[in-house]
């Protein structure tokens, strides 16, 4: 769910000369997480510190970007701006206090978790999802792709990753001087990346590089997650609240809202979309993705309901609007979310952090597990909400939307609510966030303890 960003090239392609501000370097494969970045920007600077993302975008994540520009408030920089676009190159010119990663489950992200490591230089991995609400406690997970699809999209990357990644993270094992069982780990998470399977697991070894120095993640409820997944130590997990929250409008007075209304008729339901055919998983081709969701808007209108959809923002939502033209679909811009959620009268959703906000609204939600998509689990967080259902037949909606508003059980809602809402006021996460940099960096003697 990225928002709307406006980037401004700048000039020039090497940093400017170190000032008396703490350095904090975020470290990203695209530019399309800068609003990840860009909302702790205030907060860091109340602590004295500055804060720039430098990105793999020339890589082939994200290409045709500037090497130097700004979105919105945060300086930005590709690889490429540090001469010979290295890992090592661009911490030497950057030399930062801290460094923070929305993901470490990529190799060049590993790479960078050594390289920092050898440098003493502390990390925090931020979780940029509430991973709960997919399934995390087997193999299978939530989706399980298909075959077909997912070696296409791994075909797809083939170039990237034999060019550049899996280059980087082999010089990076060379340069910090892998052991044996860190050179056959990076073997079997190969082969296990390749098939699409996590390289993540319960045994994961806290001197690896699978593991940041500082966790921070958005409630209580992936705590667990980050200590069986990621070896981090229980108290070096934070937990900062969801952002989300607060950037689609949600606050505090509006936490069980639709509890005690519901919007006038006519019936309308909102689509949350978390980009499953862009990841080579659950759908075959881009037709199929299609297919379903006008199989859903027409399912909808014999309902006599419309058909709005939140996309996840791996989408081409222009081909989409053209794709889906004379269906009756309605595509929510993000500054439209809010409102067109108390417009709608539920819900239906794929396993994805956004959920969450109908959710703690307290609307009926609908886990979409029909047609192709019949093979998705949910996670332990959406499936304890009071208001939730597996929708297995579309055809059904109606009937299951009834059954649930006659047996609201509104208390327990509220329990759920005050469970899942995260910590409060909603506002205050990014404070959090800067909060837990200034701690690590100064437990590492790199950031002042107060400023």
């Amino acid at each position: 769910m990225s928002a709307e960003l406006t980037s401004e090239v700048g000039k020039g392609t090497l940093p400017e000369p170190r000032s008396s501000a703490r350095r904090i370097v975020g470290f990203d494969s695209w530019t399309r997480g800068a609003h990840h970045f860009e909302r702790l920007i205030p907060a860091l600077a109340r602590r004295g510190a500055v804060l720039k993302l430098v990105h793999l975008g020339s890589w082939g994540n994200d290409p045709g970007r500037p090497q130097q520009e700004r979105i919105g408030e945060l300086e930005v920089r590709d690889i490429s701006a540090y001469g010979d676009a290295s890992l090592e190159g661009m911490l030497e010119a950057e030399s930062p206090d801290v460094l923070i990663l929305l993901s470490i489950e990529t190799f060049a992200h590993r790479a960078m978790l050594r390289y920092c490591r050898q440098r003493a230089i502390p990390t925090l991995l931020l979780y940029h999802g509430l991973v709960n609400v997919q399934v995390t406690s087997d193999r299978r997970g939530s989706y399980g792709p298909r075959m077909l699809a997912h070696a296409m999209f791994v075909a797809s990357k083939l170039g990237k990753v034999m060019r550049r990644t899996l280059p980087c993270y082999v010089m990076a094992l060379l340069r910090t001087h892998a052991s044996g069982g860190d050179w056959k780990r990076f073997i079997c998470d190969a082969v296990r990346m390749a098939l699409g399977q996590s390289a993540y697991r319960p045994t994961a070894d806290p001197a690896s590089d699978a593991t940041a120095t500082m966790c921070a993640v958005y409630t209580e409820a992936d705590v667990g997650h980050a200590i069986h997944s990621y070896a981090f130590r229980p108290e070096d997990v934070r937990v900062v609240g969801n952002p989300d929250l607060g950037r689609f409008g949600m606050n505090e007075q509006l936490l069980g809202s639709r509890l005690a209304c519901e919007p006038p008729a006519p019936l309308r339901l909102m689509y949350i979309d978390t980009g499953l055919v862009n990841n080579g998983l659950i759908f075959r081709n881009y037709d199929q993705f299609i297919a379903h969701l006008t199989l859903t808007a027409k399912a909808l209108a014999a309902h006599g309901a419309r058909m709005s959809l939140k996309l996840h923002p791996s989408h081409d939502e222009e081909l989409l609007r053209r794709r889906l033209a004379g269906v009756g679909v309605e595509i929510v811009a993000n500054r439209d979310l809010m409102s067109g959620l108390q417009t709608s009268h539920a819900c239906i959703v794929e396993p994805t952090t956004l959920a969450m906000i109908p959710g703690l609204l307290g609307m009926p939600m609908f886990y979409a597990a029909y047609g192709e998509l019949s093979v998705l689990r949910y996670g332990p967080v959406l499936m304890s909400y009071p208001r939730g259902r597996l929708l297995s037949d579309i055809g059904e909606l109606r009937l299951r939307l009834n059954e649930m508003r006659s047996v609201c059980d509104a208390a327990a809602t509220r329990t759920w609510i005050r469970r899942n809402a995260g910590p409060l006021p909603i506002e205050d996460m990014a404070e959090r966030v800067a909060t837990s940099v200034q701690m690590l960096g100064a437990a590492h003697g790199r950031v002042a303890a107060s400023g």
